[in-house]
C-alpha cells in the first residue's frame, strides 16, 4: 500500500464520526461477604444478547464473570449463559 493511502485511512480513522459509542460502564465492589457484585445503572431492556470479550492480566477474573451473572439473573431475568470456561468452573457457576 502507497504512503497516500495510509494517509487516506489514517485520515478517514481520525476524522470520520461514525455511529460508534462507548457503552457506560459499571463498577465491581465488595459485598458484606467478600463477593464480588456488580454495581450498574445501565438499562437492558432493549438488548437480546450479551457479549463478553476475553480478557487477560486482571485479578479475580472467575468472580468477576461470577458477579456479571448474578447481575444478569437478577436484572434482566437471564437464566442460559453461554461461556467460554472450565468444566469445573461452569459447574461452580
Amino acid at each position: 500500500m502507497s504512503i497516500r493511502g495510509i494517509t487516506i485511512i489514517c485520515f478517514i480513522l481520525v476524522f470520520y464520526p461514525g455511529h460508534c459509542f462507548g457503552q457506560a460502564q459499571g463498577c465491581f465492589e465488595r459485598d458484606s461477604t467478600g463477593g464480588l457484585v456488580l454495581e450498574s445503572h445501565l438499562s437492558f431492556g432493549d438488548s437480546h444478547a450479551f457479549f463478553v470479550g476475553e480478557f487477560h492480566d486482571v485479578a479475580h477474573v472467575p468472580e468477576i464473570k461470577l458477579a456479571l451473572i448474578k447481575y444478569l439473573h437478577e436484572h434482566c431475568d437471564i437464566n442460559a449463559v453461554f461461556m467460554e470456561i472450565g468444566k469445573s468452573a461452569a459447574y461452580l457457576y
